[in-house]
């Protein structure tokens, strides 16, 4: 249903379709090869190992030839006309990232291809995009963004094995202009198994997205690391809230410092990172890339 998501977009926008296989166990491979039989422009890159989405999704872009790129995972279904809609307000708001919502639904995919967002659907756009994702908390893989963007943002982080957190951050650090629009771009069906269940894989790499945003940008102002600070300390609370008895949970010293971390912006505490990076360093039951 991917393939059909992205062949039956509006506005006949000229493009070019790049699909990488992560050595999936299913037919997903055979079926791209049928459904995109004679479409032009068409590249199938197949590949002999599982790395995971991070580094599949550089390896895609990397051959890309447009000035923008968009990502989908293979599981997801576009609106019918989110292409058009997020390239026309990129080249009215000179924008350099334009993210949509995203939606879990119960309905099946092939019940989804055709279903359009609202031709007006209202959108904000920011000119300070890492303060914008910080307040509006935009997730999930749902943006068209400016090749040169991407590229300048160093694309994916490859040492986190999802990702839909990292990528926002990382494009934000770089970015102009942000634009989200309020309404769903994407449609995504509930499939038995997918990565996005396994709350402890969600946890881990939202705490390395963050923490990474720490070790990589020593330049960040003292708000921006407070901010993400805040966020290693919430992602740990989740872990602990997932996993844990009840009882426990609310005794925890991940619960205090969750809530000490709501009370007020506090400022990184080397001692509990080196804590938390140990926790999600031996944490059982999460793909990590070798």
């Amino acid at each position: 249903m991917l393939a059909k998501s992205l062949l039956q977009q509006e506005g006949g926008l000229p493009s070019e379709y790049i699909f990488v296989d992560d050595v999936s166990p299913d037919r997903s491979l055979a079926v791209v090869e049928e459904v995109t039989k004679g479409v032009p422009n068409v590249t199938i890159i197949r590949n002999s190992e599982n790395k995971g989405p991070s580094i599949r999704l550089n390896q895609g872009a990397k051959l890309a030839r447009g000035r923008y790129l968009q990502f989908i995972d293979s599981d997801d279904i576009m609106a019918a006309n989110a292409s058009l809609t997020m390239l026309n307000l990129a080249q009215k708001h000179d924008a350099d990232v334009v993210y949509g919502r995203w939606k879990k639904t119960d309905i099946p995919s092939n019940k989804l291809l055709g279903r359009r967002m609202h031709d007006d659907a209202p959108y904000k756009v920011s000119d300070s995009p890492l303060d914008f994702q910080f307040e509006e908390r935009i997730l999930r893989m749902t943006q068209m963004v400016s090749r040169d963007t991407f590229l300048k943002s160093g694309g994916c982080d490859e040492r986190i094995f999802i990702q839909d957190e990292s990528i926002v951050l990382r494009l934000a650090r770089v970015a102009r202009r942000f634009i989200l629009i309020d309404e769903p771009v994407v449609f995504v069906p509930k499939i038995e198994g997918e990565l996005s269940g396994n709350r402890s894989q969600l946890n881990h790499d939202r705490y390395l997205a963050n923490r990474h945003m720490l070790l990589d940008f020593p330049d960040l102002s003292e708000i921006h690391r407070r901010r993400f600070y805040r966020r290693c300390v919430s992602a740990m609370w989740k872990q602990v809230r997932d996993t844990k008895p009840l009882a426990r949970r609310y005794m925890s010293s991940a619960f205090f410092r969750y809530l000490g971390s709501c009370m007020e912006l506090r400022a990184v505490d080397a001692i509990r990172l080196s804590e938390m990076d140990h926790f999600f360093a031996t944490l059982a039951g999460v793909r990590r890339v070798d």
